[in-house]
């Protein structure tokens, strides 16, 4: 003990010189803080508590709270009594109470979190939760702030302990926060200088915002007013009044119902944002800097872009345009100051994807608003402008585009002149925005105008100029596909100049872009005339692969993303680059994500980090923050998204790497850091099955090499769908599970693989269900008048991960079917109660009547056992208002006639009067998914004409309803078995068909002339309408048929002579 201090005074000195500058007297107190720690632990503990609470000094206070929280972080409360332990844990809480500075407190507040997490799991510090339910109460606004700091820093960090007293703390923070004086606490803090202590409180109100939002109900208008005001206020701290800004935006995500009924709380809340808006940096470098990325506006303008397009998702168009457009107008209009003119364009891009439904209605002045604003004289404004523009292609397209071309393109081929860099820059990219979203017709008639101004881009000697251009003429190539084949050799000629002379160190994105040009331009044309050129560039990807391209060479990604879109157009013919191209890929598909864990209460957004600008993503576990390179993730997703694409384009061919491939498929299933990677390692099964297949198939050594393939493919498949948290990667499992049954044919699985695949399949909907169970408990109490696009792509997810349990089912039916009924009977009538009317869940009812179809379709008799229930379902719901499950019932309607006979006959007949009554409603072609749904009905009504005949009153069905709904256009599936069913019905009864008099003559000439060799015909349909039209002749004579024809639209009849020549 000689030599260690003895009172808090000397400690204090300890304590000191551990943060001194100077570096012998630091070391020497180091020296003796460690010795204490080790030597004497309770004495220790003693003294830190004496100086954090009595030292006169705040710096001295402030350093001892810090270094007690480490000290507690490492080795030293395992070294305290019993007696030293409940000393710190109470010596703590007093300090919090009795502190008088907010700064201080702030740090002992981390301190008493810091152990919160060391020994509240073990339930022992019971004292910290009922001091916080009293002191978040007390009449100190600086205590509530500190205590309100407490609980918002240890809820995600011991969330199973927390999760047990959580309506008690929703209650003690509801108390605090629906008590004025939080908020007076808050002006008093921001009156007095003290930020730190607002921040607190406001970040207690966040917290409520976020976890019980009604409860604030009571303060709200309060509320909204002082969080409008403090973030409105510029002379505040950016954290200070973004978390002002926060706390009305989560608002508005999580009770946009109580918010729109909120007085105008909303209107507050726009008006606030937009001033953010207008919060923008002055440069006068702006049009002189070399890139977009080099610019850094204000953090309040980024917040705001940010709260518009979040407020927008949430509150929808009806609410959010009425007030956002008295502003937008009159900002883009206002000549005498360029911010509000940014400012106005900017909200139109931030709102167009949440509001694209009520913009869309005004969208041709919107449109004129912006092109207007290309041509204004300040650049600044002309290149956000084109950024709305090139935003709103996305969020538009392809209505914008097939509306609005002339205009949009003339504007940005004009853009693409402007004197400033930047703007013709930007008009390029507008241009990569524009063509993703339109279709190759629309862009055909202008081609010749874009590719000419962008290859005049690309003979600039500004790369940023030349990368934009570049990439906007791959992407103008991919959208016209074959139709860019005229610009090939100017394009390509200039794209090997640019790879041959463009060798400096900061070429090397521009060559990377322009190797990906090259890809997409040769991917348009075809192999053919790309295949000499596609050779070159794999050659000169090889050279850089094998010279010095370091980890983080920008050229990299392109490289990898060329060889997979030169793979796909080369084919067979890319097998001799494999051996050089794989080893980097693979070895990149192994790559271990760069993970840190570090004390969560250190570092962290709180104290500014930008986990984007770092290039890392962080989450909170057990009071461990875990951080993880981005970049490192993205290398490893594209290297097993090209790994897939070879597989997948290449078959027999990729089977030297099967193997390899296979075993690494294994490992990446489980990879819990990203998504996608799981996603693409599940897309590869099927293709690696296919590529074994292939190859034992051809040398004669037959299925069994690939059955041993399949099956050490299948359990680690199952585990990954069971373990699966993503709705999205959970689809492309269950998709791969079905497609490797399918490709793999009959007899492929045992019954205790069946049996665990029930198991699977079992679990699966039964998480389903759970999903379903929760989202109805967390709804809004009131229903919203607009579903979010949240919601609305959940929905969408649930339901493809609901489609492929129905395809797995299907699988099974089709290759192991007397297994299936062994181990899915429990299965399937588990989903019978779905059909219910009661029942209320689309995604349930959907998938039982899939399930019922698959079993219909390829079960055989042992289905037939719930035919009745089927078919009654099936009846019910083929008027249903929802074109998903419309289609489902209709379409299993058709299975049923199809294929289960006498056992469906006594059915049929309603059935028919069920199907006209969903192709005759006045839905039934309200949109492209009604449209499906009715083509559905209309083959389904056809299988039961040709399966029951005069039982139904086929002859007059067809001629009286069916016939006038044909052609089928929109099920690109159904179509060519609707018009092969009227080829059946004229070559079985043709008269009937066609009338006493052939009236009904032009319409059948219209389906024959509207179909034949289209999409929505077939081979076999097509050689069946050119025979009847021979029989027609020779029975009719050539001057019926044309005089029937006479009506037709000239490109019709002009159809109508190919058939009959």
């Amino acid at each position: 003990m000689s030599g260690l201090p003895t009172n808090a005074a000397e400690f204090a000195q300890v304590i000191q010189g551990v943060v001194s500058p100077d570096g012998a007297t630091r070391k020497q107190a180091e020296s003796v803080f460690e010795a204490m720690q080790e030597q004497a632990p309770d004495e220790f503990a003693g003294l830190m508590l004496q100086c954090l609470c009595g030292a006169p000094e705040d710096a001295t206070r402030t350093t001892a709270a810090v270094l007690f929280r480490k000290s507690l972080d490492g080795t030293l409360w395992g070294s305290l009594s019993d007696g030293a332990k409940a000393g710190v844990k109470s010596g703590l809480l007093q300090a919090v109470e009795q502190e008088t500075s907010a700064y201080v407190r702030r740090n002992i507040c981390d301190t008493v979190s810091e152990l919160c997490m060391l020994v509240l799991s073990g339930g022992e510090w019971p004292e910290l939760l009922q001091f916080v339910f009293t002191a978040i109460q007390h009449q100190n606004g600086d205590v509530r702030a500190g205590v309100l700091r407490i609980i918002n820093e240890i809820i995600p960090m011991v969330e199973d302990v927390m999760a047990q007293h959580f309506d008690s703390l929703v209650a003690a923070f509801t108390h605090s926060v629906q008590d004025s004086s939080s908020l007076d606490t808050v002006s008093d803090a921001l009156t007095q200088g003290k930020e730190s202590v607002a921040q607190s409180v406001l970040e207690g109100f966040a917290e409520v915002a976020e976890e019980a939002p009604r409860q604030l109900r009571p303060v709200l208008d309060a509320l909204v007013g002082a969080m409008v005001q403090i973030a409105s206020h510029e002379s505040l701290e950016d954290n200070t009044r973004n978390i002002a800004l926060e706390i009305v935006v989560s608002l508005c995500e999580s009770t946009p119902v109580m918010m729109k009924k909120a007085g105008n709380a909303v209107e507050q809340i726009i008006h606030v944002v937009f001033k953010l808006l207008l919060e923008i940096e002055d440069d006068d470098d702006w049009e002189t800097n070399e890139r977009d990325e080099d610019d850094v506006e204000s953090p309040e303008f980024e917040v705001a872009e940010e709260a518009l397009d979040r407020l927008s998702l949430s509150l929808g168009g009806k609410t959010l345009l009425p007030i956002a457009f008295t502003l937008i107008p009159k900002f883009v209009q206002n000549t005498q100051d360029w911010k509000q003119r940014v400012a106005g364009l900017t909200a139109i891009a931030q709102m167009s994807e949440g509001c694209a439904k009520l913009m869309k209605t005004q969208l041709e002045a919107i449109v004129q608003m912006v092109l207007q604003s290309m041509a204004d004289p300040v650049a600044r404004v002309r290149w956000t402008a084109i950024n709305t523009l090139g935003q709103m292609c996305t969020d538009f397209g392809p209505h914008l585009q097939n509306t609005y071309h002339e205009s949009i393109l003339g504007a940005l081929v004009r853009a693409m002149e402007d004197s400033c860099v930047r703007v013709s820059s930007h008009a390029a990219a507008a241009m990569i925005n524009f063509s993703e979203e339109c279709d190759a017709e629309v862009l055909a008639p202008y081609l010749d105008g874009i590719v000419s101004k962008l290859v005049s881009l690309l003979h600039t000697n500004k790369r940023l100029v030349q990368e934009q251009a570049i990439t906007a003429i791959a992407s103008v190539a991919d959208c016209a596909s074959s139709s860019f084949a005229t610009y090939y050799d100017g394009i390509m000629t200039m794209l090997k100049q640019i790879l041959t002379n463009a060798n400096a160190e900061e070429d090397r994105l521009l060559r990377g872009k322009a190797v990906e040009c090259a890809s997409l331009v040769g991917l348009a044309v075809g192999r053919d005339r790309f295949r000499n050129d596609a050779k070159a560039v794999m050659e000169l990807i090889v050279r850089a692969q094998h010279g010095e391209m370091s980890a983080d060479d920008p050229q990299s990604p392109y490289f990898i993303q060329a060889c997979g879109r030169i793979c796909s157009c080369l084919q067979e013919e890319f097998v001799p680059f494999l051996p050089t191209v794989m080893p980097p890929l693979l070895a990149k598909a192994r790559l271990e994500p760069d993970v840190s864990v570090t004390d969560a209460l250190d570092g962290g957004a709180e104290d500014g980090d930008d986990e984007e600008d770092s290039g890392s993503q962080s989450i909170v576990i057990g009071g461990k923050r875990i951080s993880i390179h981005t970049s490192v993730l993205e290398e490893k997703e594209s290297a097993v998204s090209m790994l897939c694409t070879f597989v997948s384009q290449l078959g027999a061919a990729f089977f030297p790497y099967v193997e390899e491939m296979s075993r690494l498929t294994v490992d990446l299933l489980g990879f819990a850091f990203d998504d996608d990677v799981r996603s693409y390692a599940a897309k590869c099964i099927p293709p690696l099955i296919r590529a074994s297949k292939g190859h034992f198939e051809a040398s004669g050594e037959g299925i069994a090499p690939t059955q041993q393939l399949f099956l050490y493919l299948l359990e680690p498949l199952m585990n990954a769908v069971l373990n699966e948290t993503s709705l999205e990667t959970l689809a492309e499992l269950l998709s791969a599970l079905h497609e490797s049954v399918v490709e793999m044919g009959p007899g492929c699985l045992s019954s205790q693989h069946v049996q665990a695949l029930a198991q699977v399949i079992q679990t699966v909907i039964k998480d389903k269900r759970e999903r379903t169970e929760r989202g109805a408990q967390l709804g809004d109490e009131e229903d919203d008048d607009e579903e979010t696009t949240f919601k609305r792509e959940v929905a969408r997810r649930e339901e493809d991960a609901v489609d492929q349990v129905s395809d797995v089912c299907g699988a099974l039916l089709r290759t192991v079917p007397d297994l299936f009924f062994a181990h899915f009977a429990e299965i399937v009538n588990s989903t019978l109660p779905f059909l219910e009317p009661t029942h209320k869940d689309i995604h349930d009812r959907k998938l039982a009547l899939c399930i019922l179809c698959d079993i219909f379709d390829y079960g055989g008799e042992p289905g037939h056992r719930w035919v009745p229930q089927g078919a009654q379902a099936m009846m019910y719901y083929a008027t249903d208002a929802l074109p998903e499950v419309r289609q489902a019932a209709v379409y299993g309607l058709g299975v049923l006639a199809a294929k289960t006979g006498r056992a469906f006959e006594q059915y049929a007949p309603a059935a028919l009067e069920k199907i006209r009554a969903s192709v005759s409603s006045e839905s039934a072609r309200a949109d492209r998914n009604q449209e499906s749904a009715s083509d559905n009905a209309i083959t389904a009504a056809g299988k039961i004409c040709m399966m029951y005949g005069t039982a139904v009153d086929a002859p007059s069905t067809i001629a009286g309803w069916w016939l006038p709904y044909l052609p089928v256009k929109v099920d690109k599936a159904e179509a060519p078995i609707a018009h092969g069913q009227l080829c059946t019905f004229i070559e079985q009864d043709a008269a009937t068909v066609l009338g006493s008099n052939n009236e009904r003559l032009p319409h059948v000439l219209h389906v024959f002339a509207s179909t034949y060799n289209t999409d929505l015909s077939s081979a076999d349909v097509n050689a069946r309408m050119k025979n009847i039209l021979h029989g027609l002749v020779q029975r009719l004579g050539g001057d019926t048929l044309t005089q029937a024809s006479a009506s037709l639209p000239e490109a019709s009849r002009q159809a109508l002579a190919s058939l009959m020549a």
